[in-house]
Formats: C-alpha cells, structure tokens, sequence
C-alpha cells in the first residue's frame, strides 16, 4: 500500500467521525440501560457500520 491509499483511507476515517460517534453513543446507550440490544438496535449500528465501509470503498 502506497501512502496516496493510506492518506485516502485516512480521510474517510476522518470525514467519518461522525459515524463513529454515533455508533459509541447507542452503544453506551445500550450499555447504560442494562439490557440486551434490540433487534431496532442492532439495525440502527449495522446501518451506520454499512454506511461507513461504503463510504470507505469510494
């Protein structure tokens, strides 16, 4: 890997920081509540993690 990829990488990590809040937040939520995650949960991560990987394939 070449540093232009690794630099391209790094900028979507970057621009996504967002996300990556967002996905910590419902699972401190979560984890606050004391109980399992929801199916609604799960969908609500798997979303945001989908969002991100293809984002991270542009």
């Amino acid at each position: 890997m070449n540093a232009s990829e690794i630099i391209q990488i790094l900028i979507a990590v970057v621009e996504d920081v967002p996300t990556l809040i967002q996905v910590v937040e419902k699972i401190i939520e979560i984890y606050k509540s004391k109980e399992a995650p929801t199916e609604q949960d799960w969908e609500e991560i798997n979303a945001l993690c989908d969002k991100t990987h293809e984002d991270l394939q542009k």
